[in-house]
């Protein structure tokens, strides 16, 4: 979120990784240990010891999935000043 011309709002959640059960109303918070554990190819397949949480039950990443109006309160920020956005430069065939 800008507050200004160089300042930003910017959201941080405990865990990097969300997925979402079958029926799209229950989901689960993976860590990155979490994620190669019970990864295997394309196909990530959760044991029964991760919770689910309800898509009521709102979390930070939740609400940020479900894009619930909560996410301001439920998430912690940060402040980002000075903050310039990055530049890509063209250097013959490539980008710096």
């Amino acid at each position: 979120m800008r507050l200004s011309h160089d300042s930003f709002l910017r959201e941080q959640w405990e865990y990097p990784y969300f997925g979402l059960a079958v029926d799209q109303r229950d989901y689960t918070l993976l860590t990155e240990a979490d994620l190669q554990r019970y990864t295997t190819g394309k196909v990530t397949v959760c044991s029964a010891e991760i919770p689910l949480y309800h898509a009521q039950l709102m979390t930070c990443e939740g609400s940020l999935y479900f894009q619930s109006s909560d996410s301001f309160q439920l998430c912690r920020k940060i402040l980002l000043r000075h903050y310039r956005t990055p530049t890509l430069v063209h250097h013959g065939s490539k980008w710096a």
